[in-house]
C-alpha cells in the first residue's frame, strides 16, 4: 500500500518498486519519467505558468541520471574518506546553485 511505497522510497530512492495510482508497478525513476514529470508539465502549462521548462528540466535530468544528493555523498564516501572535502564541495555546489545532477564527484 501507500505507507509501503512510502518507507521504500525513503529507504532505496529512486530504485524503490512501488505502485503508480493506475495500479502499475515500477521503480519510482521509471514512474516518474513516464507519468509524474509529463503531469507536472502538462498541468503547469494548464493553469498558465511561464517558462517551467528550466526547473522541470533539472528535475528531468536528475530523475533520468539517478543522481541525488544522497546517493552523491554515499558514492563519495565509497570513494575516498575525506569528510571535509566531501562537505566543502557540497556546500560549494549548493551554494552556486547548481543542480546535483551536475556536481562533480568530491
Amino acid at each position: 500500500g501507500l505507507e509501503q511505497d512510502f518507507y521504500q522510497v525513503a529507504r532505496d530512492g529512486l530504485k524503490a518498486r512501488v505502485s503508480w495510482c493506475n495500479g502499475e508497478t515500477g521503480t519510482m525513476q521509471n514512474l516518474l519519467l513516464k507519468y509524474a514529470i509529463p503531469c507536472a508539465r502538462a498541468g503547469l502549462d494548464h493553469i498558465g505558468i511561464q517558462s517551467p521548462e528550466k526547473w522541470l528540466d533539472i528535475i528531468q535530468a536528475r530523475v533520468t541520471s539517478g543522481r541525488t544528493g544522497a546517493n552523491w555523498i554515499l558514492r563519495c564516501c565509497q570513494q575516498h574518506d575525506d569528510m571535509k572535502k566531501i562537505v566543502q564541495t557540497y556546500l560549494d555546489n549548493a551554494i552556486d546553485n547548481t543542480p546535483v545532477h551536475l556536481w562533480p564527484d568530491a
